[in-house]
């Protein structure tokens, strides 16, 4: 459907059970839903989501004589869209992780219809809110890498030696 190598990453690892063809289903269901909300390209919303919760600064750890310093370093341009992929991608996985079948007995094909629908509007309601930069708790983690960027500014000059 669409030519990106990002959203086929996307759907490599958001395979569910060792089950490609569900990772594929709850994808273009995702576009779809995002194209009729926006009416935009589902892509570039997928990307801005992306752009959004990307570092583009982290925190190593550097070792001068017996004192360890934080020093902030820049992250290279395409390993900040791998960051922000699993980090989003760990963030509905782990939520998606707690619901598990309801008490009454259902069969395979509804439970995973349930679940398929589950998992994208998961998706959805994480995208909503990454783009409104309310709510979420990757934009969270992102602020707080950044307050700790700012906190290791000092130890700066550690970086060249």
């Amino acid at each position: 459907m669409y030519k990106s190598v990002w959203l086929a990453k996307f759907t490599n690892k958001f395979t569910w059970d060792g089950k490609k063809e569900f990772s594929e289903i709850a994808t273009t269901q995702i576009l779809k839903k995002l194209k009729y909300n926006f009416g935009k390209n589902p892509l570039l919303i997928f990307y801005k989501t992306i752009k959004n919760i990307k570092p583009i600064i982290g925190v190593r750890s550097r070792r001068v004589g017996k004192i360890i310093h934080k020093v902030p370093v820049p992250i290279e341009y395409v390993r900040t869209y791998k960051v922000g992929l699993r980090e989003f991608l760990n963030e509905i996985i782990k939520n998606s992780n707690k619901q598990t079948r309801q008490k009454k007995k259902l069969d395979e094909r509804t439970w995973r219809k349930q679940k398929e629908h589950r998992i994208t509007m998961r998706v959805l309601n994480e995208i909503f809110k990454i783009l409104i930069n309310r709510g979420s708790k990757l934009i969270t983690k992102r602020t707080l890498l950044y307050e700790e960027v700012f906190e290791a500014r000092t130890s700066m000059q550690f970086r060249w030696q």
